[in-house]
């Protein structure tokens, strides 16, 4: 009898324990299956595009003002009008940039950059959306389209014989065209972005007397204030002159075996400046002019 109630104790006592651990491990089970539903939908849900309204607002910020930056960090080429450009990380972003004058000024601009944006598809929380930046910007001065002697537009040396785009001679014993000549083994010699530019071709050893008036141009940007021109020349036989519009910076310098060195600092002109240098050619001999130029801004 004892036996038989010893093992109905023991059954009864096996019962309640596998009672206890189904119910445990049930609380568990269901807690470990909550967490990798949470994490799958979790998952499922950023694979889909949902994400915080507020984080994609400053990310669009972010686009635009980045684009601000590359845009008007070249203020000089940057032309009036508008100009668009997918945003990349944005769905359906787009950024458009407005140049265009502020009150008329030739030296003030104003950008207006807008970005606007839509939802990618219904199964998304995006919704659509736009900001606007507008910056006004200083046109800054600075000097443009001045050449030494004896280059192309590029800067590169051109070849012997060949005409020199950017300078003339507009007055003298001989006009027209002006030339890089086979140098006279006297001058000083030519560099790396200079060589002696002369009105024969062929470096004629008898060019007639007289004084002949170089001439080249070269644009100011902005206000003729602050800016300046270190100046290199060369001369067979001396400039007698050096004009900005018309008003005389240096007289009587150069010499055709050596560097001679000047500053031009005043006399500028907002726009088209013309600089002349006058040439003397004493008796019929040969003649030239070598510039090297530096200009600033």
């Amino acid at each position: 009898m004892e036996r038989d109630i010893d093992c109905s104790r023991s059954t009864a006592h096996a019962r309640e324990r596998y009672r206890g651990f189904t119910f445990v491990d049930l609380l568990i089970a269901v807690s470990i299956m909550s967490i990798a539903l949470l994490v799958f939908l979790s998952a499922t849900l950023s694979a889909r595009g949902v994400i915080d309204k507020s984080r994609f607002v400053s990310l669009a910020a972010q686009s635009a003002s980045s684009q601000a930056a590359v845009s008007t960090g070249g203020i000089t080429t940057l032309g009036v009008g508008s100009s668009s450009a997918s945003v990349v990380g944005i769905p359906q972003g787009q950024i458009t940039t407005t140049i265009s004058q502020y009150a008329g000024s030739p030296y003030l601009k104003r950008a207006d950059i807008a970005v606007t944006w839509g939802a990618a598809s219904s199964r998304t929380m995006y919704s659509a959306g736009a900001l606007s930046i507008s910056t006004l910007m200083s046109f800054p001065n600075h000097i443009s389209g001045l050449y030494n002697t004896g280059v192309d537009s590029a800067g590169a040396l051109l070849a012997q014989g060949v005409v020199d785009p950017h300078y003339t001679i507009v007055s003298g014993p001989q006009t027209g065209a002006l030339y890089v000549p086979t140098p006279d083994p006297t001058w000083y010699s030519r560099t790396a972005t200079s060589q002696w530019i002369s009105p024969s071709a062929a470096q004629s050893a008898a060019l007639p007397s007289g004084t002949y008036r170089y001439s080249t141009t070269f644009t100011v940007m902005g206000p003729a204030t602050g800016i300046a021109i270190a100046v290199n020349c060369s001369a067979d036989d001396t400039i007698s002159d050096v004009r900005l519009n018309g008003a005389s910076i240096a007289t009587n310098i150069g010499a055709y075996n050596t560097w001679t060195s000047f500053n031009i600092t005043t006399g500028f002109a907002t726009g088209t400046n013309t600089l002349d240098f006058y040439l003397s050619n004493v008796g019929s001999s040969s003649s030239g002019l070598q510039l090297q130029m530096t200009g600033t801004p």
